[in-house]
């Protein structure tokens, strides 16, 4: 068996390890020169730089895809681009700021839905968010917006649906 192990020795030690399970010759995503995002900043640059060139490469790629994820931006942003920059705002204590941008990617996934539930964790995020700014109304509201976009089938057993229960009834 095969493996490659990346290793980045400072404070902590780091490290990731790749395993080549085929019997072809390994074709390595990594390398000495281009090692993988070990310490937390670089996952998350790498995390956000990846959506960014999914987002690019089916708009460039013309179709139905690219239909697809236009339908998924507001203000030339796709939503699942908006990710890092929300928990990023959240832990700098930005709350107002990464409210903003989960409403806006809130807008862009019901608009992506296409007869689906919109993506959840935009709502779960704003959601924590007013509570942590101890807005319950808003909380509610937005929990509610979700599950009023959503196919009756996918709300029952939603964790949605499980936090709008446990505020209505506290």
């Amino acid at each position: 068996m095969r493996y490659q192990l990346h290793v980045l020795r400072g404070q902590k030690l780091l490290a990731k390890a790749y395993v080549w399970l085929g019997s072809s010759k390994p074709q390595w995503a990594h390398t000495k020169e281009n090692p993988p995002p070990l310490t937390s900043k670089e996952r998350t640059n790498s995390s956000h730089t990846e959506k960014s060139s999914i987002v690019r490469e089916a708009l460039q790629g013309g179709g139905n895809r690219a239909q697809q994820f236009r339908r998924g931006m507001v203000d030339g942003v796709h939503y699942l681009e908006l990710v890092e920059p929300i928990k990023q705002l959240k832990r700098e204590g930005r709350l107002p700021e990464a409210l903003v941008l989960c409403y806006q990617a809130i807008e862009a996934a019901e608009h992506d839905c296409g007869g689906r539930e919109p993506a959840p964790w935009y709502t779960e995020q704003a959601a924590i968010v007013h509570r942590k700014l101890g807005q319950k109304d808003e909380e509610i509201a937005v929990l509610k917006r979700w599950l009023g976009k959503s196919p009756k089938s996918l709300r029952t057993g939603s964790r949605i649906a499980e936090r709008l229960a446990k505020l209505e009834t506290a």
